[in-house]
């Protein structure tokens, strides 16, 4: 070096000479350790926002399964309840759904069908733990004849 204002920390940039400060160099940004703690913090953000949205997902999803099944029966009346019902544990069996017979409610009239599901479900992380249940209720009008 034949200068001594060069040192390690100048750079030359054609020219301008840009000189860091000693004392904060390695200070401007998180490190090593501290992406990694971001990384962590992330994922586990991102597994709790899973955990939590699942059973309201499943929900959704056994609704619209539920919809499409009552109208499917209306439109096939000739299947009895016994069936549908075998059908309602068949998609809940899908979706990793605890349901029993005795909480499916089928009603059928001459205008329709009305199926009600209840289940319950849980939100389970290491520190915390809630139980929810839900209930879901599909009517369907038989289509009317044209006359």
């Amino acid at each position: 070096m034949e200068n001594s204002n060069d040192s390690p920390l100048t750079i030359l940039k054609g020219y301008r000479t840009i000189h860091y400060n000693k004392e904060l160099w390695g200070q401007q940004g998180t490190g090593a350790i501290g992406c990694i703690v971001s990384i962590i913090i992330l994922l586990i953000v991102l597994y709790a926002i899973f955990q939590f949205s699942r059973p309201y997902i499943k929900r959704s999803m056994m609704e619209s399964k539920l919809n499409n099944l009552a109208e499917w029966s209306v439109e096939n009346p000739h299947y009895d309840d016994e069936f549908i019902i075998k059908a309602i544990l068949n998609v809940a069996k899908e979706f990793s759904l605890d349901l029993i017979p005795e909480n499916i409610t089928l009603e059928r009239t001459k205008e329709g069908i009305s199926i009600s599901v209840y289940w319950e479900d849980d939100i389970n992380l290491p520190a915390y733990h809630k139980h929810l249940e839900f209930e879901v209720e599909i009517t369907k009008q038989a289509p009317r004849e044209k006359t």
